[in-house]
């Protein structure tokens, strides 16, 4: 049965998070005016996430990303998770993570979700034991602490994949972004990165610099037209990584995280009935493929090692 629970601060800032996938059901938070509204684009009814081929709001794994053709080896073994997407691994397989009913425990100011993943699934070997950690602050921040040990060597990139618009009356390509990254990761026709890594200067993927979404995205580009637009892996620096703002509402979106990548997805291939471009995926994880890439960061867990990660979402008005 799918459940929603809301954490909520003394600035009223409101965050429901679902059993189902550890989903992010909403953001409430408020404009220059003082009113509140849902900043994440997914499912109205929480019942209509049990189809959710966009994967909105929720916790992707045991992979995030794509894998080519979906097979990867470790320690001289070879695997195959399903090949969902124009056949390659895409986010842990036709059955991840995000799909999963999670237990959740409810204590002051954050909701703990465990999930334990048995060897095997999804082509993954050992058995994994997960927690996530949802937490809302006083200082108007969201903070995700994910975790897991496995009793095998594993593969382990987790994410969470909600779709923010700090203005969700309009679509995405008129809020400004700013991304902490002089390195893009160059993806193929399929998406799946080649190993080669592209500088952003002078290129449509230069948001060191805040400048709008929409104002390079319909650029002749080769790939911007891989990704049908913006769905690219960019390489990560500094404290703050990411900034979103929205020069209507006046809301802002901060984002600093231990991770060394980020990739962006400005929905380009929006579900029936959805606008396109009306959210943007912000997913914070190690470099996609990595396996197939020595020079990647590793997303190799080791036996009884403990994977940790953190990401936190800082929210302002002005």
């Amino acid at each position: 049965m799918i459940k929603a629970y809301t954490l909520k601060n003394k600035h009223n800032i409101e965050v429901t998070i679902l059993n189902l996938g550890g989903i992010i059901h909403e953001i409430k938070v408020p404009d220059r005016e003082g009113n509140f509204e849902n900043i994440i684009h997914g499912f109205e009814h929480i019942e209509d996430y049990i189809n959710n081929d966009a994967f909105f709001g929720a916790i992707i794994g045991r992979t995030a990303g794509r894998i080519k053709e979906g097979i990867y080896t470790l320690n001289n073994k070879h695997y195959q998770m399903p090949a969902i997407d124009r056949g390659n691994g895409l986010h842990g397989g036709s059955n991840g993570f995000d799909k999963k009913i999670w237990d959740v425990k409810e204590c002051p100011g954050s909701l703990i979700l465990t999930y334990v993943s048995p060897d095997g699934e999804e082509g993954f070997p050992g058995t994994v034991e997960m927690t996530v950690r949802y937490t809302l602050t006083d200082k108007d921040e969201l903070i995700i602490d994910y975790k897991g040990i496995s009793d095998q060597d594993t593969l382990l990139n987790l994410t969470n994949h909600s779709y923010f618009n700090l203005n969700p009356k309009e679509t995405i390509l008129e809020m400004e972004l700013m991304v902490n990254s002089d390195q893009l990761l160059e993806i193929d026709e399929l998406s799946i990165p080649t190993g080669n890594l592209l500088d952003v200067k002078e290129t449509p993927f230069d948001f060191r610099i805040p400048k709008k979404i929409g104002r390079d995205i319909f650029l002749e580009d080769q790939q911007l037209k891989n990704g049908g637009g913006y769905d690219h892996p960019w390489l990560v620096n500094g404290d703050v990584k990411l900034k979103l703002s929205d020069e209507t509402t006046g809301r802002q979106l901060m984002i600093s995280s231990d991770q060394p990548c980020v990739v962006l997805y400005s929905y380009n291939f929006p579900l029936e009935g959805h606008k396109k471009h009306q959210g943007l995926a912000i997913e914070f994880q190690k470099e996609p493929d990595s396996l197939n890439h020595p020079h990647f960061t590793t997303c190799i867990l080791k036996k009884d090692e403990v994977y940790a990660q953190k990401t936190v979402y800082k929210f302002k008005v002005e």
